[in-house]
């Protein structure tokens, strides 16, 4: 950067080389904060076939998708070392996680990479609008020329040449899992979850590796999906016998009971009576418990809705003026806010449902309440959301009350002998 500095002196400016590790840093945490969503779209754009089903999928390979190992390839001729690198790590028998480790340094090397494009490419669609206003680029596209040149210089390759490399390495992945006996089930984060058996050999010709095999999946919309491993649910909390920064003990307690009955039990009905529970308990439970707070029983439903932050050892819980911390001796004096609760656990708004709060998202695996929230999703899944605003509502209801919100002649049943519940039309 010190020509770029130079340039700038020349023209009678003064600029500090902090401010370009200052620019890199943002830029690297916008383009690592969308890189799993760029690493999807790549692959659906290259025609990668997913077999989405909603609700308990089993016998899941979870694999681990790597297109670094293929776009690293472009380093070979300025650092030889890497390929080394990444021929011993392939040469690793019978240790998927260990390679996918040893992979993790390679990733941090690409993705430094693709953030340099990402710039390049942004600076290109800029430069496109102000041309296109009739504003002068002059200087801008001067920046950019010396932003390739030093590029070039640094990786030893134009950002041309890298991004056709990205095209095949996606190309590849995708023409590997389509041609071959694997049936992709859901895409999150870097890894794909699949029913497959084979030669890990054949999965690492398209930069997969198998971290997990025989899985019990839970599908609960596009890139929301959960499993049972170790003891312990994928992405909910590890410790279910204490409040966490994102959930309290009602809201994990809640959230473990639904997802034991779906993954271990196979039993979504109970799952919709554990939910319809929990809406009833927010709904009607809360406003008692706050009416007479000094009873035991409701004293201890108020504290079971704070949150645990660890790091600065303090309860967190919201109440109608704001957020608050409480400590070991004043949580006591914690007075939740019906609203917050009703609307980030139950996803509960004024018009609608929010698909992404834990409940709904659970139910989502159950009935289809659609992937987002905009109007015509609403539009389009009406019904559902209406059932699913029943289910959650402030009063318990029967079970000939829960099966009266479904149509019985549109329940179908699925491979593994449990039903799928449909909303009535």
């Amino acid at each position: 950067h010190l020509l770029d500095k130079r340039y700038y002196e020349r023209y009678g400016g003064v600029l500090s080389p902090g401010i370009y590790r200052k620019k890199f840093h943002d830029l690297s945490l916008e383009f690592r904060a969308k890189y799993t969503e760029y690493k999807t779209n790549k692959l659906l754009e290259q025609g990668l076939k997913i077999e989405f089903e909603r609700g308990v999928q089993r016998g899941v390979s979870q694999l681990y998708f790597s297109p670094e190992l293929f776009i690293a390839q472009t380093f070979y001729r300025t650092y030889p070392s890497l390929e080394t690198y990444i021929n011993r790590t392939m040469e690793i028998k019978d240790d998927p996680e260990r390679q996918v480790g040893r992979l993790h340094y390679v990733r941090g090397l690409v993705i430094n990479m693709l953030t340099e494009i990402h710039d390049i490419n942004k600076r290109e669609k800029e430069i496109k609008k102000l041309a296109k206003k009739k504003i002068d680029v002059f200087k801008k596209e001067q920046s950019l020329r010396r932003k390739k040149w030093f590029f070039k210089r640094l990786f030893g390759i134009t950002h041309e040449e890298v991004e056709n490399k990205i095209h095949e390495a996606y190309k590849k992945a995708a023409q590997v899992i389509n041609e071959n006996d694997i049936h992709p089930l859901q895409i999150k984060g870097n890894f794909i979850y699949a029913r497959e058996n084979l030669p890990g050999d054949v999965l690492r010709n398209a930069g997969l590796f198998r971290v997990n095999k025989d899985l019990t999946i839970y599908n609960m919309k596009k890139n929301e999906v959960t499993y049972h491993n170790l003891g312990q649910y994928a992405d909910y909390p590890a410790r279910m016998d204490r409040p966490s920064y994102h959930y309290s003990i009602f809201e994990i307690r809640i959230l473990k009971e639904i997802l034991d009955h779906i993954i271990l039990k196979g039993d979504y009905f109970g799952a919709l009576q554990i939910m319809n529970s929990a809406g009833t308990k927010i709904e009607s439970g809360l406003p008692l418990a706050l009416a007479n707070p000094d009873f035991e029983k409701n004293r201890e439903f108020i504290l079971d809705l704070l949150r645990y932050n660890r790091s600065s050892n303090v309860y967190v819980g919201r109440e109608e003026d704001g957020e608050k911390e409480f400590t070991e001796e004043t949580k006591h004096l914690f007075r939740p806010d019906i609203n917050y609760y009703r609307k980030k656990f139950l996803g509960r708004t004024r018009k609608d449902i929010d698909i992404s709060a834990p409940l709904p998202k659970l139910f989502g695996g159950i009935i289809n309440l659609g992937e987002d929230n905009s109007g015509f999703t609403k539009r389009t899944y009406n019904d559902e959301r209406a059932a699913y605003n029943e289910i959650v509502s402030e009063r318990f209801l029967t079970d000939e009350e829960i099966m009266s919100l479904l149509n019985p002649e549109r329940i179908r049943q699925d491979p593994t002998g449990q039903f799928l519940l449909f909303r009535k039309k």
